[in-house]
């Protein structure tokens, strides 16, 4: 027979599993316990909460939803899905339908912006000077963390070492730290050996003299 502590902590484990998979929920889209909400009301208001760094008109520029529509929750996650992608956020957001009337409400929407990028770190780099690496990445620089944003002005930086010959050169790590600085290591591509093949006449060493 089980022990009493046993059967008290096993009941606790259960609970903490049920609290975490019911708080992971994503994308939650209008509670509509805290009042009815007609079927046919009309979005008169979309106010948003939590984003501090990148305006609501950036934010409506993503969505398909506009004042006047009516209101659903597969609309809305919809939305919710949309904002996320935009990179920005994370994955913690819902959206409050607020009656108004008995046939319009405001949907507020709460977001959790990505930690801001205060500043880059780069090492590896000798051929290409800071300066214009940061030239790159000073755009990302103040905004939320944004991993599609932050991998194409990567991609840009071997573009750069490329255009100046460097094809060997490539981004091998890219690390933020908690207080929002991002470190980038580039390894530029060093030639360790050189090998020859077909030169049956001429020496290696003569080949080597010349490059």
């Amino acid at each position: 027979m089980k022990s009493l502590y046993k059967q008290f902590y096993e009941c606790i484990f259960i609970i903490l599993i049920i609290f975490i998979s019911l708080s992971g929920t994503c994308f939650a889209a209008g509670e509509d316990t805290l009042s009815d909400i007609a079927e046919d009301s009309k979005i008169t208001k979309i106010e948003f909460e939590g984003n501090h760094l990148i305006q609501d008109s950036d934010i409506v520029k993503v969505m398909n939803m506009q004042i006047g529509d009516t209101y659903s929750k597969e609309m809305v996650q919809q939305n919710l899905k949309a904002i996320y992608k935009t990179g920005y956020f994370s994955q913690k957001m819902k959206a409050i339908p607020i009656p108004t009337s008995p046939d319009s409400l405001t949907l507020r929407i709460y977001l959790e912006e990505n930690i801001p990028i205060t500043g880059f770190a780069i090492s590896g780099n000798t051929v290409v000077s800071t300066g214009e690496i940061l030239d790159i990445l000073s755009d990302l620089e103040g905004q939320p963390q944004n991993l599609q944003n932050l991998t194409e002005a990567v991609n840009q930086v071997e573009e750069l070492y490329a255009s100046k010959g460097y094809v060997l050169a490539n981004v091998t790590e890219v690390l933020d730290d908690p207080d929002g600085c991002v470190n980038i290591e580039i390894e530029e591509g060093v030639i360790n050996s050189i090998s020859f093949e077909g030169n049956k006449k001429t020496k290696d060493f003569v080949i080597e003299r010349n490059i």
